[in-house]
């Protein structure tokens, strides 16, 4: 992996193009910073290898799934307005309350 800079630190942006004859001699030895600059910008090495955790697939897995899955079961609320309309649809007071406790246990 390679990181790329592309901006200059503010010392070398005040610095950039002045020399005197005092210093002329280390103007053209690179500096640290600018062969840490040199090095960083350079191409990574054809050895470099990034992989992700099984986790990490799973999760980017899971997350393209839900991406792709409707917020809205436009089927199901279409099934269950037509059996309100026709007067078919029965309330399940026991499935509502066992629900409710499920919900309540998850808080807990």
């Amino acid at each position: 992996m390679a990181i790329e800079f592309t901006s200059l630190s503010t010392s070398q942006a005040l610095n950039r193009g002045r020399t005197t004859d005092a210093n002329s001699a280390s103007a053209t030895k690179p500096t640290p910073a600018a062969t840490a600059q040199a090095t960083a910008s350079a191409p990574a090495a054809k050895g470099d290898v990034v992989s992700f955790s099984d986790a990490a697939v799973a999760l980017q897995k899971a997350e393209k799934q839900l991406a792709s899955t409707p917020d809205v079961d436009l089927e199901r609320v279409a099934e269950i307005k037509a059996k309100i309309a026709d007067g078919s649809y029965e309330i399940n007071a026991r499935n509502i309350a066992e629900g409710m406790l499920q919900h309540e246990a998850l808080l807990n």
